[in-house]
């Protein structure tokens, strides 16, 4: 209730220069923290940790022009990265801090999504979409995996991920959505293309819930069931925002492909 206040009062004070910005930076260092965090630090660890903070201060702040070009690049190579990774858990250790390096400078990079997202024509709209589509995916999938989930997709990495819940979460969080436009189209007369909108929720469920088995891959990989407990109730900043890490940047890249949003 608490997080969803304070994601709320930042929305609302979004159009603010630096505001999301300041927001994708906080959520990047929490999060290098507890990846650095996860197993015994030494000497070398505070210095890869001390670095990321550096670069993610940068990353966050500076004008980053050709933003989009960077994504069309890094998106699809991280997808393919975590795939083999998600592959090869059991068989490859994240132990030594450079190995979780890329892991780090990732989190800046696709969390400044976040703001650039923001200064799009729909910016606003675009973001609550994307935060939307997250919680109601990871919600909608927890209820449902417990009521009717009996097949595990991925129980080495994810045990109580069960397809019943990742596709109920699929089509309830697109249902819920959808009726959401469609009252949006009806009484605040905005021009929606149903195609493109449904084309994109549907698979930002998707690209949600891979973010959330590519984060349990990384705990599988260093070996700890949980990266903390920064939020009480919540857990940790991994484990809470590992949807929008990557449907933040699938949206700009969305985005660009269609130059339009909905």
């Amino acid at each position: 209730m608490i997080l969803t206040l304070i994601f709320t009062v930042i929305l609302y004070f979004s159009n603010i220069p630096y505001v999301l910005n300041g927001l994708s930076a906080l959520l990047s260092i929490l999060e290098i923290w507890e990846l650095y965090s996860s197993v015994p630090f030494h000497n070398k660890s505070f210095i890869y940790m001390f670095v990321s903070h550096i670069v993610t201060g940068i990353l966050s702040f500076i004008p980053l022009t050709q933003y989009t070009v960077i994504l069309y690049f890094l998106f699809p190579v991280t997808i393919l990265g975590f795939i083999v990774l998600i592959h090869q858990v059991g068989h490859y250790k994240l132990d030594a801090p450079y190995k979780r390096l890329p892991i780090a400078l990732m989190f800046p990079l696709f969390f400044r999504a976040l703001p650039e997202i923001r200064r799009e024509e729909c910016g606003l709209m675009m973001l609550i979409t994307a935060i939307g589509i997250c919680v109601l995916t990871d919600v909608s999938a927890y209820f449902i995996g417990r009521a009717l989930g009996k097949k595990k997709i991925a129980p080495k990495i994810s045990p109580n991920k069960t397809l019943a819940g990742c596709v109920g979460g699929i089509v309830d969080s697109v249902t819920v959505i959808t009726m959401a436009v469609i009252l949006a189209d009806i009484y605040m007369d905005i021009r929606v293309n149903y195609l493109i909108l449904l084309i994109y929720l549907v698979t930002a469920s998707v690209v949600g819930q891979f973010g959330d088995f590519a984060m349990s891959s990384i705990k599988r990989t260093v070996g700890v069931k949980n990266f903390g407990k920064i939020l009480p109730g919540h857990g940790c900043i991994l484990d809470r925002f590992d949807s929008l890490l990557f449907v933040a940047p699938f949206t700009i890249y969305y985005y660009a492909a269609l130059n339009r949003f909905i």
